[in-house]
């Protein structure tokens, strides 16, 4: 019982977390190599600008993840439970 929902939750943290997660790895990989190039064109303006453009998609995409798991972790109510409203 416990294997199919370990199961089902990870299908389900997949969903909502992979994109951001692979956003994150490639804007990784895209900031190391822009930093390692900083010195080779460090006069250029535009280089300057595309660096801080890209660090503020990094940590918005981080502040995103920081968020979706600040929401997540509450207990859902099932969608199958009637809801009572006083009148």
């Amino acid at each position: 019982m416990l294997k199919q929902l370990l199961k089902y939750e990870f299908k389900a943290t997949k969903r909502l977390y992979f994109g951001l997660y692979l956003a994150l790895a490639l804007l990784s990989v895209v900031l190391g190599v822009t930093f390692r190039q900083e010195h080779a064109l460090a006069h250029s303006t535009s280089f300057q600008n595309l660096e801080v453009i890209l660090m503020i998609v990094y940590v918005s995409v981080i502040l995103a993840i920081a968020v979706l798991c600040f929401v997540n972790t509450g207990d859902p109510m099932p969608s199958s439970t009637p809801v009572r409203r006083n009148a």
